[in-house]
């Protein structure tokens, strides 16, 4: 019989050396459980598409980890989704580096980090934040609004232009 084991991960933000935060799991978890929560702590919206990726070891794109099947079969970019594979599919041992995007848009993401492998169940089902230091800044207004924002003041300074 398999030992039921809990990892403990760390989540840092390159932008941002004050911001730590660390998250106990069960290794049974889904990435989807692991999105949820990180949802939560961070206060992120639940309806934006994020996604985890598993980066090589210069932190380079690898396997993305989606929201949804997208149903995409291509060797150089290679896909799979959250509700099928669980944290102990990917993450074999203390030092696996996971990619947390959560701003698409704007392309920011998170560094996730497994720091320990403990034998044992010790994470509730749903896992825990056991660190908290820092916060997220403000999400990226959508680029459309904006384009549309600037479009609208320009037109709008053309127009006095015109008029005086």
């Amino acid at each position: 019989m398999m030992t039921a084991m809990t990892y403990r991960f760390r989540v840092t933000n390159p932008d941002d050396a004050g911001f730590l935060q660390e998250y106990l799991l069960p290794g049974g978890a889904s990435f989807e459980t692991f999105r949820l929560l990180l949802e939560r702590q961070l206060g992120l919206d639940p309806s934006q598409l994020v996604s985890f990726n598993v980066p090589g070891p210069h932190w380079e794109s690898g396997l993305e980890i989606t929201m949804m099947d997208l149903a995409v079969e291509d060797p150089e970019y290679p896909m799979v989704s959250m509700q099928e594979f669980h944290l102990q599919d990917l993450m074999a041992e203390a030092g696996a580096k996971l990619l947390f995007t959560y701003d698409l848009l704007s392309n920011r993401a998170l560094f996730v980090e497994l720091v320990e492998v403990i034998e044992g169940d010790v994470a509730p089902a749903g896992g825990q934040c056991t660190l908290s230091q820092g916060s997220l800044p403000a999400a990226s207004e959508d680029p459309y609004r904006v384009a549309q924002r600037d479009i609208d003041g320009l037109l709008g300074d053309l127009g006095t232009e015109f008029r005086d």
